[in-house]
């Protein structure tokens, strides 16, 4: 009987630890999408969608570690997670994730360079003729489709974003860097260091939610659901505006 009782308890003590969540949401070490104090666009976002979700009876949670977008990639593709706001598509990625069907942004790419360079390049042809090298950050869609231009010259070994601006503010070892408005207009105005986003941008993207094969369609759908819904409503660009003010 004490061995019949205990093992009622031990059965009710585990039931009652709360279980994994249904949705788990990751982040990128990348600012302002994600901020240590949760209010980047979209640390904002996810909040969103967890207390709409939760209405519904889905619980979410956000795995607090800042990931480089190829251990996110990674981390959806195992089924470690689940969802990631902020994501270039490419054909590669169609084929191992799902995309959201609405964005939840847009950026364009622009060039960050030294407060005082003189050399502006307005185009790719003049970037190649110059042989420039710009740098991007690894396994990034900008840096994907940089390195598909003719002639450019790609050093994409870079993983951070705070070791990119200190390389070019000290002006050693790197002259330009490829990237999206958001982070870079973001780090200009926030460091103050001297930094300039050069004028020219390359091309206007959306980005989506990428969602891992791994988690339900149902549970998919719900989150679609509810980015529809908050596109409808103006919440979406609520929280957009705050970043992209040219949106």
């Amino acid at each position: 009987m004490r061995v019949l009782i205990a093992c009622l308890a031990m059965f009710f003590l585990l039931g009652s630890v709360s279980h994994a969540a249904d949705i788990v949401f990751v982040k990128q070490n990348s600012e302002p999408k994600y901020l240590p104090d949760q209010s980047g666009l979209c640390d904002q976002i996810y909040a969103e969608l967890s207390k709409r979700l939760s209405e519904q009876g889905i619980t979410t949670t956000v795995d607090e570690a800042f990931y480089p977008v190829k251990r996110i990639l990674a981390m959806l593709e195992a089924g470690q997670g689940h969802a990631f706001c902020g994501a270039g598509m490419t054909d590669e990625r169609k084929t191992l994730y799902v995309y959201s069907k609405i964005p939840v942004y847009h950026v364009s790419n622009v060039i960050l360079a030294h407060k005082e360079e003189t050399v502006i390049p307005t185009t790719f042809a003049e970037i190649a003729e110059k042989q420039l090298v710009i740098g991007s950050f690894y396994g990034t869609s900008s840096s994907a489709w940089l390195m598909h231009q003719p002639g450019v010259q790609v050093s994409n070994n870079h993983v951070s974003l705070d070791n990119v601006v200190k390389l070019i503010s000290d002006q050693k070892g790197l002259r330009y860097f490829f990237y999206h408005d958001l982070g870079l207009n973001y780090y200009v105005r926030t460091r103050g260091l001297p930094l300039q986003v050069l004028p020219t941008r390359y091309r206007t993207i959306p980005q989506n939610m990428l969602y891992s094969r791994a988690l339900p369609e149902a549970l998919r759908n719900a989150v679609e659901d509810a980015l529809q819904d908050m596109q409808d409503e103006g919440v979406m660009t609520h929280i957009q505006q705050q970043y992209l003010t040219n949106e």
